[in-house]
């Protein structure tokens, strides 16, 4: 089974549950009873979901659409809880996530659940060190999504894009950069079309 993690909002992430047959995991998810998680072995992780617990070695994917639990996730929990209950839920799916033996899209890190978490500059140091010239100002760009060893967008920046992803480290990347190859922006957050999200399917198959 396919597991998409994602806030309840993504509406992106609905769409792409219901057409590959995979389950929406959200925040509120995670306060239903039964996960057991063993970090350092000892003992068989469990998902706890409302329609029974699942083996964590029936995952066979999972795509993270979200980078970290907020309390704004969690209305279920009480107000003053929610920050504190929000912050142990993200260290909880960052272990989780970490010892799963399963394509993981991106894999978690320490600053983000869906890969590096990194800010604004610390990309734009990234694309330099990937050889890419960076752009200042409010370039639109184009827009070139990396899955694996695949792109989506305008062909000649293909290898631009995709040289960002490898020196990020990350399987899926939605970069943004300019006719010429420079660097706008980049996120793993990816606005997946159709063919993108039929090789991120079938990357996690």
């Amino acid at each position: 089974m396919i597991f998409v993690i994602a806030h309840a909002g993504d509406a992106i992430a609905r769409r792409l549950a219901t057409a590959w047959g995979a389950r929406l995991i959200t925040p509120r998810d995670l306060s239903t009873r039964g996960w057991r998680h063993f970090p350092v072995g000892g003992g068989d992780d469990v998902l706890g979901l409302a329609e029974g617990p699942i083996p964590a070695t029936s995952v066979h994917g999972v795509l993270t659409r979200i980078g970290a639990v907020g309390p704004s996730d969690l209305p279920h929990i009480a107000a003053e809880d929610r920050a504190y209950v929000a912050a142990e839920m993200t260290a909880f799916l960052l272990s989780f996530l970490r010892t799963l033996r399963c394509p993981v899209l991106n894999h978690p890190t320490a600053s983000s659940l869906m890969g590096p978490g990194w800010t604004e500059p610390r990309w734009r140091a990234a694309a330099i060190a990937a050889g890419l010239a960076v752009v200042r100002g409010d370039s639109a760009g184009d827009t070139v999504t990396v899955v694996g060893d695949r792109y989506f967008g305008a062909p000649h920046l293909a290898g631009a894009a995709t040289a960002l992803a490898r020196h990020a480290g990350v399987e899926l990347l939605c970069a943004r950069l300019t006719a010429e190859g420079g660097f706008v922006g980049a996120n793993p957050w990816a606005d997946l079309t159709d063919d993108a999200a039929a090789a991120v399917r079938s990357r996690l198959a």
